[in-house]
């Protein structure tokens, strides 16, 4: 094993958010909130970009926007960038960096959606919030020029509202391309979940236990239709094309064959990428050569380079 992925796995387990999402539903929520506790939306000061705020209501509760700009002036292609926290985190203080990061290196401009998150509210809450933000967007970019990144529980939400936006309207424009790191789901089949667990013991940031509430925790109490919680049981038909990356350690990689088998039967252009002795998301962490050359990927992806796996 390489090293550097020896620490990263070690840095990894010290965010404690594996521990959370082992917790048992009785102090599931309130780790939670400690976790979240001063990672509330705020505008950052580092003076790297040029920073503002936009804002969208769901049921009454505004949710606020983030938007990052290289320059003053606005430009022409822009990325959706869904952060991950398995529905019920908010970021780490490396997010907003890494959505600058990207906004930086390809010259496009970043939104970055505080959507709502399944202790309060729940996941149809947060389809609704990005649907909104998404129809935004449209109002300032062509949809040929706005991309979704997508990391973790944000990567089953880019696709999720996009399937939700369809049969809000089903004229919307797609965006280019969904760029989805390990997208999380609800395991359809024992086999799934069999192998979640399998992989759950080299994940070091999700838990097998987590997902298998989803059915229940992303509802909150709440009746919303199947798919908000397992999208890969409807058609992926109408949807742009769809980047997957998987860490050969982690527990996302169980519901691959799902995803796959979705992109098939809709006849969706895709690809499958697998990185060898890596973490979920390990396109974020650079310190790994695989890390490294599925960046480099997606940032070509980004710049309109074609994209193989």
């Amino acid at each position: 094993m390489d090293k550097n992925y020896e620490d990263l796995r070690a840095m990894l387990l010290q965010t404690g958010i594996k521990e959370i999402l082992r917790s048992d539903w009785d102090t599931l929520y309130d780790n939670a909130e400690a976790f979240n506790r001063g990672r509330e939306f705020g505008i950052p000061d580092d003076g790297l970009a040029v920073y503002s705020e936009a804002s969208v209501s769901v049921r009454k509760r505004t949710h606020k926007i983030l938007k990052i700009q290289m320059e003053e002036k606005k430009q022409d292609k822009a990325i959706l960038y869904f952060y991950g926290g398995s529905f019920i985190l908010r970021p780490l203080e490396g997010d907003s960096a890494s959505a600058y990061n990207f906004g930086k290196q390809t010259g496009m401009d970043v939104w970055y959606p505080y959507y709502p998150l399944c202790i309060k509210d729940n996941v149809a809450d947060a389809y609704e919030m990005l649907a909104q933000t998404y129809e935004m967007m449209l109002e300032e970019y062509d949809a040929e020029n706005i991309y979704f990144l997508a990391l973790s529980s944000g990567g089953m939400l880019a696709i999720g509202t996009l399937l939700y936006a369809m049969r809000k309207d089903g004229d919307l424009p797609m965006p280019k391309r969904i760029i989805s790191i390990s997208p999380a789901h609800e395991p359809t089949s024992n086999e799934c979940l069999e192998h979640m667990k399998e992989l759950s013991e080299r994940d070091v940031f999700v838990d097998w236990r987590w997902m298998s509430k989803f059915n229940t925790a992303l509802r909150n109490a709440r009746f919303i239709p199947y798919y908000m919680t397992a999208p890969t049981i409807v058609d992926f038909d109408g949807l742009p094309p769809i980047d997957f990356y998987f860490g050969s350690d982690d527990v996302a990689l169980a519901g691959a064959d799902m995803f796959e088998e979705a992109c098939r039967k809709a006849g969706i252009e895709y690809t499958m990428n697998v990185g060898e002795d890596s973490c979920h998301c390990y396109p974020l962490f650079t310190m790994t050569e695989a890390g490294r050359k599925a960046q480099q990927q997606i940032l070509e992806a980004l710049k309109g380079q074609t994209q193989r796996p």
